[in-house]
């Protein structure tokens, strides 16, 4: 090695260096400057942007418009993943309410058809059936009382289901 050598990013420099993009560290800016002249760097303000085409032909831009060409696609690639970002969030909400009315309707048709076969079942028993919380299967029991798609004839213990479909 012919100096010290501390990369910032280890990382960063042990998959450069895996690529073949680097030999050491702590020589790029000669090499940069050598290979692409002094244009190649753009001073901005606590930055230091690096340009480096992959051949040399048109790299005739000045640092004004590397510039202006850098801010314009950055300007550009934040409104389009804004506007991705929000597409997205719309669509996993349609998603998920679709999902959620559809696992509800499942739930109450075979609640339905559960209490069809078997009146006497009780909500506890539903629940062990449908592997829900009993919570869970007295919202869905309220809601078809509430349709008047079932009825509860007799007292909690020693009464039965009646289904109205």
């Amino acid at each position: 090695m012919r100096g010290v050598s501390k990369p910032v990013n280890k990382r960063l420099f042990e998959i450069f260096k895996t690529c073949g993009f680097v030999e050491e560290s702590g020589h790029g800016v000669p090499t940069v400057t050598k290979a692409y002249g002094d244009e190649s760097y753009i001073f901005d303000g606590k930055f230091v942007k690096v340009v480096s085409p992959f051949d040399r032909s048109g790299f005739t831009n000045t640092t004004q418009e590397i510039d202006n060409t850098t801010q314009k696609t950055t300007q550009g690639h934040e409104s389009t993943t804004q506007k991705t970002t929000q597409e997205t969030l719309d669509t996993t909400k349609e998603t998920t309410k679709k999902d959620e009315n559809t696992t509800k309707k499942a739930t109450k048709e075979k609640i339905i058809e559960l209490l069809r076969n078997n009146p006497n079942l009780s909500r506890i028993d539903l629940s062990v059936i449908l592997k829900l919380s009993e919570d869970g299967i007295q919202y869905h029991l309220n809601d078809l009382k509430k349709k008047g798609i079932i009825k509860r004839v007799g007292p909690d213990k020693g009464g039965h289901w009646e289904v109205k479909e």
